[in-house]
């Protein structure tokens, strides 16, 4: 699993890669690499004191460059705040994003390893690195070049993006639509949407992150939530969790899915699906009742880092 994420902005995110650890822990995926679609110094260090907490500090992690940063996002400058000694409040080893690698270095790096076809990606912000992922040239890493080195190593794209049910133009296609509208039209293999409306039915409940969290030692997932919500606990759309777990867990019956055919945006940057037998694409509907998604989620989130 190479997971991309716009670490800073929401709280499913943090979430998200908490899941994610969980999975790995359970031997039901390895984590190969992290890379972040938001351009904030405190980003990838944030990241990187997930990666800590759950005892596999040697995660690569590779960012984005640009010349625009994004802005601090709720709880990134909270939860990174050094304690009143000037000590890291988390451990961890990157001090601003600037000292991690590019993220389609890391990105090519973590593929060309893999074997053909057993390699998950899943993308929870805009698609900007997923772009340039494809768009990339030979390197040390591979003589192939991004499309052909996705086509050899992914099985499956899964992206947080878009809204069929309304439908409207959904933030992590607005944020980057052309490099949305790239991904939709260029990516080689099989391509999952998990849309807007999959966080409208499934919201991660307070009340599990009042009684589920059983460790001693301060949780970043925790403080991240209270700094995103002025310092009481709260419950959030699970979007990012979504994505995660069906990229992971694709053939447990957690949710409905669309026939096949290829996504399209149209000019406002709303996404259509239009179906084709020998499409590549389809998009996550909701099944029923949210319960038994709901109990993974919560199980998994707040499962405590095996070695603590």
């Amino acid at each position: 699993m190479i997971l991309d994420t716009d670490m800073g902005k929401d709280i499913d995110d943090v979430f998200a890669l908490g899941v994610l650890h969980a999975l790995h822990s359970r031997g039901e995926c390895r984590i190969v690499a992290v890379t972040v679609s938001k351009a904030h110094p405190l980003a990838a260090p944030f990241c990187d004191v997930v990666n800590n907490f759950y005892g596999l500090p040697q995660i690569p992690i590779g960012v984005l460059r640009t010349e625009n940063p994004s802005g601090d996002g709720p709880y990134l400058p909270q939860v990174m705040k050094p304690r009143s000694d000037g000590s890291p409040a988390f451990p961890h080893s990157l001090r601003e994003s600037s000292e991690a690698p590019l993220a389609v270095s890391i990105l090519r790096k973590g593929l060309a390893v893999q074997r053909d076809g057993s390699a998950v990606v899943i993308a929870i912000g805009p698609l900007t690195n997923i772009r340039d992922l494809l768009n990339s040239a030979p390197d040390e890493h591979s003589p192939l070049d991004g499309k052909s080195l996705v086509a050899a190593k992914v099985r499956t794209l899964v992206v947080m993006a878009g809204d069929f049910s309304k439908p409207k133009a959904e933030f992590n296609v607005f944020s980057d639509a052309e490099a949305a509208r790239s991904v939709f039209s260029e990516w080689p293999t099989e391509l999952v949407v998990c849309p807007f409306e999959m966080g409208e039915w499934v919201h991660y409940p307070e009340m599990s992150l009042e009684k589920d969290f059983r460790v001693r030692d301060p949780h970043p997932l925790l403080v991240a939530d209270l700094a995103t919500f002025g310092g009481k606990l709260n419950g959030f759309m699970a979007w990012d969790l979504l994505a995660v777990l069906y990229a992971i867990r694709p053939d447990r019956g957690y949710f409905n899915i669309s026939n096949s055919g290829t996504i399209h945006l149209d000019s406002e940057g709303v996404t259509r699906l239009e179906k084709e037998d020998e499409g590549k694409h389809r998009y996550l509907i909701p099944r029923g009742s949210p319960d038994r998604v709901r109990e993974a989620l919560t199980a998994l989130a707040s499962q405590p880092p095996s070695f603590r």
